[in-house]
């Protein structure tokens, strides 16, 4: 089965009052996402986990979000 990568960044969605999860949606604030090419997984998949968190950290740059490096 190929896994299709996906970045997501926004703060439109508010911290629930019992359920941090579950809070309300702010639609006044703006939404980035954007899926990547499917690939398939091979052995450990630690070849396609890597190129995930590039795919994933490369679009949060753009976007302007923070970045943090890998431990």
């Amino acid at each position: 089965m190929p896994v299709v990568p996906i970045a997501l960044k926004t703060d439109a969605w508010g911290n629930g009052k019992y359920l941090k999860d579950y809070g309300k949606v702010d639609v006044s604030k703006k939404v980035w996402f954007e899926f990547g090419k499917a690939m398939t997984i091979t052995g450990r998949g630690d070849e396609e986990h890597q190129k995930i968190i590039e795919f994933i950290s490369g679009k949060l740059k753009s976007w302007g979000g923070k970045v943090e490096a890998q431990k």
